[in-house]
C-alpha cells in the first residue's frame, strides 16, 4: 500500500490528532514510518483499521489537520469573569476592553473579577468536572439560561424585583434575592453561552466563575482491610492476656 508525501507528512506532523478525528484506532495497532512506529490507541469500534485512513481523500486529511482545536479562554479557579448582557433573548457578551464589541463594565470594587472576553467562552472541563457559578451583579431583577454551544445547561434562580447587591460578585451570590446559580459541569468541551430570560433594563452586567471538583483520597481496600487485621490481632493478645480462674 503506497502512501503518498502529504499522508506521510499529516502521519509525522498530527497523528495523534489525525487518528482521534477520524477514528482509527482500531485496537492497539502499530504503524511503521520513516523508521519510526506509531501506536495507536484502543477504540471502541472493533471493526475500524488503518485501511480506512488509507482511503481517506488527502483533501480531507489536510482539512483536518489544518483545523484549529479548541482554545480555552477561561482559568479554573481564578477570579469572577463579568460580562455584559442586553435584551432578554440576545447572546452576552464581554466588557471592553477584553471584548471590543462589548461595553464598558464597572469592575468588582473587591478586586477579585476580570473582565471577559468575547463569548462564547470556551474551555474542557477534566474527568473530576466542575462547578459553573453564575449571579447576577448590581441592580436586581435580572436572570439567565446558560448553554452549552446550543444545549440547555440549566438557568438561574427567580431573581426579586427592586434594590441593588453591589458590584462584588461573592456577596451577590450570596444574596438570596439576586438571581444565581450553580450548575455541576461533567468532563468535556464547552462553548459557553448566557442569554438573558429577565432584563427589565435592558442592559446590564453580571458574573460567572469555574471551580474545578475537588476529589477526595479514598483509603484502598488493602489499608482498610489491614486496619481491621491489626485490631482483631490487638483483641486476640488481649484474650490471651486475660487472668484464668482457677477452680
Amino acid at each position: 500500500m503506497a502512501i503518498s508525501t502529504v499522508m506521510k507528512k499529516l502521519l509525522m506532523a498530527t497523528a495523534g490528532g489525525v487518528f482521534i478525528a477520524l477514528g482509527v484506532t482500531a485496537k492497539a495497532e502499530a504503524f511503521a514510518l520513516n523508521g519510526q512506529s506509531l501506536d495507536l490507541p484502543e477504540s471502541r469500534e472493533a471493526n475500524i483499521s488503518l485501511a480506512r485512513f488509507a482511503a481517506t481523500p488527502e483533501s480531507e486529511l489536510l482539512t483536518i489537520a489544518q483545523t484549529p482545536g479548541m482554545q480555552s479562554n477561561i482559568a479554573f479557579g481564578g477570579p469572577w469573569y463579568e460580562f455584559s448582557f442586553g435584551q432578554v433573548g440576545e447572546d452576552a457578551r464581554g466588557c471592553n476592553p477584553a471584548d471590543p464589541n462589548g461595553p464598558v463594565c464597572t469592575p468588582s470594587s473587591a478586586g477579585n473579577s476580570v473582565f471577559a472576553g468575547a463569548s462564547p467562552w470556551e474551555f474542557e472541563v477534566g474527568a473530576a468536572g466542575a462547578i459553573l457559578k453564575v449571579t447576577d451583579a448590581f441592580s436586581r431583577g435580572d436572570a439567565f439560561s446558560i448553554f452549552n454551544f446550543n444545549t440547555l445547561i440549566g438557568a438561574t434562580s427567580t431573581p426579586s424585583r427592586g434594590g441593588y447587591c453591589g458590584d462584588n460578585p461573592d456577596i451577590c451570590f450570596a444574596d438570596p434575592l439576586v438571581s444565581k446559580g450553580a450548575f455541576n459541569l461533567a468532563a468535556g468541551q464547552y462553548s459557553l453561552r448566557i442569554v438573558p430570560t429577565n432584563s427589565p433594563f435592558k442592559a446590564g452586567a453580571a458574573y460567572f466563575r469555574l471551580d474545578e471538583v475537588e476529589v477526595k483520597q479514598v483509603p484502598e481496600p488493602v489499608s482498610v482491610l489491614g486496619l481491621l487485621a491489626f485490631g482483631a490481632m490487638g483483641v486476640a493478645n488481649r484474650l490471651k492476656r486475660k487472668p484464668q480462674r482457677h477452680q
